[in-house]
């Protein structure tokens, strides 16, 4: 699973979502297939790294990575229009506050696949992972891309895309699509996607939807029942904490989502 971690840590009890994300990756870790078993956190302090250190997200990373898990940072690169020496320099940030606790970057409005854009996305790769030496590169473009016509195989510029992220609604009936390339060579483990809005009173429901894009070539996958806020965030809280249900409901809930994308690959 790459989970969008959108939240502040709470103080590691069991109320707190990043102490339960922990727990999700050591289920991960023990239950799902190889290549398969691995829960990545994007960790985002202030829409990026924030301005300090923060000891509440240090210590919640270390416990996720203590549990099998993974943390990568996010920066927002406004599909290749933000000033390049700016996401340099919080990606540089993100090392200097949490670089022992941190497995690579997330790089958000990716895109790398559009006309011109392929040196600025190589570039950001290269400094996170020839120069800092971090594992992951993740995209998220948002939407599948071509790599058939560009100027270069953009497919090779990071390690896992995010190439569909929209509100149950709009994928209910399966019609998305995900690209060939990932047919390809190397590419089996580099599609992500992401799924809001999912009916909250239906956890079995997941397990359909995580079959589906599973098949369809999907090799992470989450998905939430959180609704879309005004400030365009539902990655807020974990799976069924923001409906409101009960303890019982939400462990359903969430476990059933466990329980599901590490069957998928099995």
């Amino acid at each position: 699973m790459l989970i969008p971690a959108y939240w502040y840590p709470s103080g590691g009890g069991v109320n707190d979502d990043w102490f339960q994300l922990a727990a999700a990756a050591k289920y991960m870790h023990e239950n799902g297939k190889s290549g398969y078993d691995t829960l990545i956190a994007i960790g985002n302090v202030d829409s990026g790294p924030g301005k300090a250190k923060d000891p509440n997200y240090a210590s919640a990373f270390a416990k996720l990575r203590a549990s099998g898990g993974k943390v990568v940072g996010y920066v927002f690169t406004d599909f290749g229009k933000a000033p390049i020496a700016s996401i340099e320099k919080q990606i540089d940030q993100w090392v200097a506050f949490y670089g022992p606790e941190l497995d690579g970057i997330f790089l958000d409005a990716w895109g790398g696949a559009q006309k011109g854009n392929h040196s600025y996305y190589s570039t950001l790769q290269k400094l996170i992972q020839d120069v800092h030496h971090l594992k992951f590169v993740i995209g998220n473009s948002g939407s599948p891309f071509d790599v058939s016509s560009k100027e270069s195989d953009s497919s090779a510029l990071a390690d896992i895309f995010c190439l569909v992220e929209n509100a149950y609604p709009a994928i209910k009936d399966g019609s998305y699509s995900l690209p060939a390339w990932l047919n390809a060579e190397g590419n089996s483990n580099k599609g992500a996607v992401a799924f809001y809005q999912l009916p909250a009173s239906q956890p079995v429901l997941l397990t359909s939807i995580v079959q589906v894009a599973k098949t369809k070539g999907a090799a992470w996958i989450y998905c939430t029942d959180n609704q879309s806020t005004a400030s365009g965030n539902p990655w807020g809280t974990l799976p069924g904490v923001a409906s409101g249900g009960t303890e019982g409901q939400w462990n359903a809930y969430w476990g059933n989502e466990q329980w599901s994308v590490a069957q998928a690959h099995n």
